[in-house]
């Protein structure tokens, strides 16, 4: 997997949340104009500071890390409930050491993940270990779909893809089209157009890192759960990539890489462990 840019969002809840944070796919920001696209598909503009952005086992939780404690700050009980199963299924059942416990609201011990939902604006969430730096903010917010003029299949289907790329990003993982082997070229002046995000906001999401950057990878996979979205237009050479619903094999294979199951009888290293899905 790649490495990640930093974001800041507030939700319409009051919950501030940390500026160690990934956006996600849905939403409107502000826009302050259309930038002009270099020939390589950059953005024109002013980067910031990308190596601050880079490290992604410095976000990993430590070895001796085998619950990720979770509660909910807000929200209905039904959408709790959604939340819960999706992780169940799709995270929980997993050969890694982590899964996810969710505190119920009399539990005294501590969480690591706080979850928001907001009726408006984007899903985004800390990054890993991330979240150990703001014990008393939200870590993460959730926009469950219920406003969106979509069928109630699609709004499924949106709300799944947010639940689990949120959750990917608190295990440590970063955005897929950021990995140094995409071959995308981003038509810059739609993307922002589309998202309504400023000129930053669309550049920290979409910018790729070069091999120097990235401390852990696997290959480049299209379908991982982590991967935006690539409507028409969006990118040059008409490339198209749906919306991802579920964790690919990639995916699967990579976390339980990072976070494998003790084998003390085992000698072998990580990189020739044998993957079991």
């Amino acid at each position: 997997m790649s490495s990640e840019y930093l974001n800041q969002y507030l939700s319409p809840h009051g919950y501030q949340m940390p500026d160690s944070c990934a956006t996600w796919t849905g939403g409107k920001g502000e826009y302050d104009g259309v930038p002009k696209d270099n020939d390589d598909g950059h953005l024109n503009t002013a980067t910031g500071d990308w190596a601050n952005a880079a490290g992604l086992n410095h976000r990993l939780w430590s070895e001796d890390k085998h619950s990720l404690y979770v509660c909910f700050l807000n929200g209905h009980l039904s959408d709790k409930d959604k939340v819960k199963s999706l992780i169940e299924e799709h995270y929980n059942t997993l050969r890694m050491r982590i899964r996810f416990v969710f505190l119920e609201d009399d539990d005294p011990r501590a969480s690591d993940i706080r979850v928001s939902f907001t009726s408006q604006g984007v899903s985004s969430s800390c990054i890993g270990t991330d979240a150990e730096d703001h014990p008393h903010e939200s870590t993460m917010t959730l926009n469950m779909h219920h406003n969106d003029q979509r069928s109630a299949e699609d709004r499924r289907k949106h709300r799944q893809s947010d639940v689990l790329h949120e959750f990917g990003h608190a295990l440590g993982m970063e955005h897929e089209h950021a990995h140094p082997d995409c071959p995308i070229k981003w038509n810059y002046r739609i993307v922002q157009g589309r998202r309504g995000w400023d000129t930053q906001k669309v550049t920290q999401n979409y910018r790729k890192l070069d091999n120097a950057s990235t401390t852990i990878r696997n290959a480049y996979d299209p379908k991982s759960i982590m991967h935006y979205p690539v409507e028409r237009g969006d990118a040059q050479g008409g490339t198209v990539i749906p919306m991802n619903t579920v964790l690919s094999d990639g995916d699967k294979e990579f976390l339980i890489w990072i976070y494998p199951t003790p084998e003390p009888c085992s000698s072998s290293s990580r990189q020739s462990r044998k993957i079991k899905i």
